[in-house]
């Protein structure tokens, strides 16, 4: 934040605040999210400055901040975001999807396209079949789990994709 500036440029990827912090001398402080109505009425006059306790979003750009601030401080945004589409890729052209679960992406490109194409019905099942059974893979994968019994098969030589 900078001195007398009340607005803050909201991240280009940005859907929705989980909070915003203010860091002054070591400490830290959590802002408040409030209405911009709440914050242009509060704090209408401009000798109001001060250490920021509220902030609202002013339009598709901008945060703005009550008080005004009285000094540079240093912020911490924590945010929901729109991540990178499939066909962005990082410059080696993988996105995580590609990398962790290349067979659900291949599977559900292949449902997606047999549709398009009216395919044989029992061939389409065979495909969400093994889209679904892979679905169920990177799941338990995100939630960090192991299907197998390592008593019986020892502990996983190789990670699980």
């Amino acid at each position: 934040m900078s001195t007398n500036d009340k607005f803050l440029t909201i991240p280009s990827d940005y859907l929705s605040s989980f909070s915003l912090q203010v860091t002054t001398s070591g400490s830290e402080s959590f802002l408040l999210n409030k209405d911009v109505n709440f914050l242009q009425e509060a704090y209408s006059g401009s000798a109001s400055t001060g250490l920021p306790k509220y902030y609202a979003t002013f339009d598709i750009s901008n945060f703005i901040v009550a008080p005004t601030p009285n000094a540079n401080y240093n912020i911490e945004l924590h945010y929901y975001y729109r991540p990178a589409s499939l066909s962005a890729g990082a410059d080696s052209g993988t996105t995580w999807l590609s990398i962790n679960a290349p067979y659900a992406l291949l599977f559900g490109a292949l449902v997606d396209a047999y549709i398009f194409m009216k395919g044989e019905p029992d061939l389409i099942q065979q495909y969400e079949k093994r889209f679904m059974d892979q679905i169920t893979r990177l799941k338990d994968y995100g939630e960090a789990r192991e299907n197998s019994d390592a008593y019986i098969d020892g502990l996983p030589k190789s990670p699980r994709t």
